[in-house]
């Protein structure tokens, strides 16, 4: 996927091609192989994990090819490994990984307990455990499997992994600057736009602290069921002879990859037609601060609890982009307003 990103300065075209660089490095040798299963398709609105998954399919479609790469939600059959000859099963990067988000973490055990004759690769994640105990079973499934290899996007979490988990782990940048620049697709219609968290990584009591500045907030925009089921129809319709077999019968395989690939765009698209409204923007989300280093947009970040965004711009330097890491939900707003002053027309 290409869009115009032509009007990105050289300091953001320099950090996304160091870190595609980087991702390459580190991902290469770990998937030096010619067919890749990938698990754990996010199908939800967050748009951060759609920028995920297609930096991923950007990824290994120009390294194998996309014919050679198969999709899947959550674990797959055993049968559907085998019969697609996958020699490594990788599980979709994000910041889903510990006790936040349990089921994912679940998943996540199952399947390495479940395919100890593969090798298995975690692209790129976020550690968070509000219960250390819980490490152990994670532990466990790790060094019973004995072929695991971890990837995670900040310090903190690499070295909780080198602690507790007994396979090699390593620092890896965020598979969605594989996407590359992106352009606007309007001109700006908003000085100061918040991207924040609704969830339960949301901030609590973000308020203005008597600045009187305010803005319009919104999080991702969620699913519309009939964009999605026109994506879905649409993705296959333009391409039958994808996923019809020389005997008729649907391949299920490409099927899937495609509706997946319409749903990923579908919804990140939805977040770079939310972030082009804006000059500037105010967000506590780690993918509104990679999208807009992709868009070149000058945005404000907040951090949680547990310093997911900083400990990702500590690793990777997005800090040299156009952001300013705020202390205050009112020195985000002031700033952003500032600085929209002075880049309006």
């Amino acid at each position: 996927m290409r869009l115009d990103g032509n009007s990105l300065n050289g300091k953001n075209l320099l950090i996304i091609k160091n870190l595609q660089n980087e991702i390459a490095r580190i991902v290469g040798p770990l998937t030096n192989c010619k067919r890749v299963t990938v698990v754990e398709f996010p199908d939800v609105f967050n748009a951060g994990d759609s920028a995920i998954w297609m930096g991923q399919m950007e990824y290994f479609g120009k390294r194998i090819g996309s014919k050679n790469i198969q999709v899947s939600k959550k674990n797959i059959s055993r049968n559907l490994i085998e019969s697609f000859n996958s020699e490594i099963i990788c599980i979709c990067g994000g910041g889903n990984f510990g006790d936040i988000w349990p089921n994912i973490q679940i998943n996540r055990e199952s399947l390495i307990n479940e395919y100890r004759d593969y090798k298995i690769l975690q692209l790129p994640q976020s550690i968070h455990y509000g219960d250390e105990s819980k490490i152990q079973s994670m532990a466990k499934a790790v060094a019973r499997h004995g072929n695991v290899a971890l990837l995670f996007r900040d310090r903190p979490s690499l070295e909780l992994a080198r602690k507790h988990f007994d396979c090699p782990s390593e620092l890896c940048p965020d598979m969605a600057f594989m996407i590359g620049p992106i352009g606007r697709t309007c001109r700006p219609s908003l000085d100061v736009l918040g991207i924040l968290r609704k969830d339960r990584e949301a901030i609590a009591g973000l308020t203005a602290d008597g600045s009187a500045r305010s803005i319009q907030r919104e999080d991702w925009q969620e699913d519309v069921p009939s964009l999605l089921a026109f994506a879905k129809w649409s993705a296959l319709a333009r391409n039958p002879l994808t996923v019809v077999r020389p005997s008729f019968s649907l391949d299920r395989d490409a099927g899937r990859k495609l509706i997946y690939e319409s749903y990923a765009r579908l919804r990140f698209m939805g977040a770079v037609r939310q972030l082009s409204r804006a000059r500037t923007v105010v967000t506590d989300r780690l993918h509104a601060h990679i999208i807009c280093v992709l868009m070149g947009i000058p945005h404000a970040v907040l951090d949680n609890n547990y310093g997911k965004i900083a400990g990702f711009m500590d690793a990777f330097g997005t800090d040299q982009a156009d952001v300013h890491v705020a202390s205050s939900y009112s020195d985000a707003l002031d700033w952003a307003s500032e600085r929209a002053a002075a880049n309006r027309d």
